[in-house]
């Protein structure tokens, strides 16, 4: 636990240390478990593990909506999609009345937005002014799509090879290269050349996403190696039922694996340019993911889901001025908490925001406490109609779990994938941390059901969500 290096006497206090450098690092679908130095038994990361020896691990993270848009929108507001309003990938708000990175910049960092922008083209003008730098996908080489190709053979041809990126204002440029290594250099150089004021660096890359390109030197590294059992693992289940399904997601594992070998060399030339810039010790690192993601677990595949492996995060805090390297926490933290954390270290003032998920972190990174919260809940919606912006998000589910263990899980409709789960689903993760064993039908634990029903009930309508479906 973090508590352990509380006396820890050549540690400071956040407000004595000079205000740092700032560095998050968002991948997209990376799930938990996939560095070496976390056990996986053939992936090889030598730099991501430095987060591990030289940082701290939270083991307990989780997306407030497990899929890129609302969580994303989630991490710039600190609310839940009931109040950002992004509920799904497939809507943009026109407007998100917090933008936290401006605070930021207004504050005197000097900010940079470097990879996946995800917030609608309604808000790209406001969202601009929060970023001194800009460095932007802008999707694969249009002089690349033939006539008669699909948007998305386009896309998923030419993503990350040779592609478009908004440089600055209103320039579009093709970079040649991969877009992994093209990021991660972008953001090495902008750190090396920010001198006269801290920065605050957004680096969002979009591997290890479909599609699976990873660059040339480490296509089929993995070749044959499969998924790696586990003890959720059911490959014969859901998702996997249909004719072809089950190879065709092993490949793409394969693929996945070999991306995440693109993102460890990439921070690796990173932390060799904060090191001879002498910026890396003075620079609070974040390294996370939006969203986990699926390759079996419980029948099921992707994200969106709330399994552990869909809704949890790697979250990894690297800062040795404040935090002991090689410790874990297992408090209850959430994507929100980032910039709320950045702030309180950076003495960036916020706004107080309605319905605010995000709280800094900093007291469990120096050691003061065990925990920043109690509980936290997490949800899912989902456009019923993809082509009728008309018609309203669906609530898929809504989940609750408490920093004892105890994880309850409410369907308002079965997961497409697996229709036949129960619609209700409590987990003590303390002791089930798979979550293979519901607890939900067990007249032993009916008070704890009982419990979390109405805490789950409360939190919803606490963030004015429909609750009437609940059971």
């Amino acid at each position: 636990m973090v508590a352990a290096w509380a006396c820890a006497c050549s540690f400071v206090s956040a407000s004595e240390v000079e205000r740092p450098n700032i560095l998050v690092i968002m991948t997209d679908d990376l799930r938990i478990g996939m560095l070496g130095a976390e056990g996986h038994p053939y992936l090889k990361t030598p730099n991501l593990d430095r987060f591990v020896s030289e940082g701290v691990t939270f083991n307990n993270c989780y997306a407030l909506s497990p899929v890129c848009g609302p969580s994303r929108a989630s991490i710039f507001t600190g609310q839940y999609s009931t109040q950002h309003m992004r509920r799904d990938n497939f809507y943009y708000p026109d407007d998100f009345e917090y933008y936290l990175p401006q605070y930021f910049r207004d504050s005197g960092y000097v900010t940079a937005l470097i990879g996946k922008y995800y917030e609608g083209d309604a808000f790209r003008k406001k969202a601009r002014k929060a970023w001194s730098h800009w460095f932007v996908n802008a999707g694969p080489d249009t002089e690349k799509r033939t006539p008669g190709m699909s948007h998305i053979d386009w896309w998923n041809a030419y993503l990350y090879q040779d592609q478009m990126y908004a440089v600055g204002k209103d320039r579009k440029v093709v970079i040649e290269g991969h877009q992994t290594d093209i990021l991660f250099d972008e953001a090495a150089r902008f750190a090396v050349d920010t001198k006269e004021q801290p920065f605050c660096i957004f680096l969002s890359p979009f591997s290890p996403h479909t599609p699976l390109i990873p660059t040339k030197r480490n296509a089929g590294k993995y070749k044959g190696m499969g998924i790696p059992e586990r003890p959720d693992l059911e490959l014969d289940l859901g998702y996997f039922r249909k004719e072809g399904r089950l190879e065709e997601v092993i490949n793409m594992y394969e693929e996945y694996c070999a991306m995440i070998t693109d993102i460890d060399e990439g921070m690796g030339r990173l932390f060799q340019s904060l090191e001879q810039s002498g910026q890396l010790d003075n620079t609070l690192i974040i390294f996370t993911s939006d969203n986990g993601l699926l390759y079996g677990e419980h029948g099921f595949a992707w994200k969106r889901h709330p399994w552990e492996s869909s809704a949890k995060v790697p979250f990894f805090v690297r800062y040795p001025k404040l935090a002991k390297g090689g410790s874990e926490s297992d408090a209850l933290v959430n994507l929100a908490d980032i910039f709320f954390t950045c702030a309180d270290l950076g003495r960036v003032k916020l706004p107080e925001i309605p319905g605010q998920q995000g709280e800094s972190i900093l007291p469990l990174l120096s050691g003061e406490v065990d925990q920043v919260r109690d509980e936290m809940m997490f949800i899912q919606y989902e456009k019923p109609d993809r082509e009728n912006p008309g018609v309203p998000e669906v609530m898929l589910w809504a989940s609750v779990v408490r920093a004892n263990g105890w994880k309850l899980t409410e369907y308002n409709i079965p997961p497409e994938q697996r229709p036949d789960v129960p619609l209700t689903q409590m987990y003590h993760l303390a002791t089930d941390a798979y979550e293979m064993e519901n607890l939900a039908g067990n007249p032993e634990y009916a008070p704890a059901l009982k419990s979390l029903k109405t805490q789950l009930k409360q939190k919803l309508e606490a963030i004015e969500a429909d609750s009437t479906w609940m059971r």
